[in-house]
């Protein structure tokens, strides 16, 4: 839901100070995508999405994750 990203999103710029931000996303919706393009557009030093066409749950995207961190 894309509400609930911008929320998350919000709050972490609202009370973070100096982090780098990966995204994992799963094939989510075109609005979310579009959301995310945008931020990343906005904040290119600080956020990182990588997008993906297919949803592979948790685990793998979190494990690559962790090895860009």
């Amino acid at each position: 839901n894309l509400e609930y990203t911008k929320a998350c999103i919000d709050s972490i710029f609202q009370y973070t100070e100096d982090f780098k931000l990966f995204i994992w996303d799963n094939n989510s919706e075109h609005d979310t995508k579009d959301y995310l393009k945008n931020l990343v557009e906005k904040y290119p030093h600080i956020v990182e999405v990588i997008f993906n066409d297919e949803n592979l749950f948790f685990v793998e995207p979190n494990n690559r994750l962790i090895e860009l961190g």
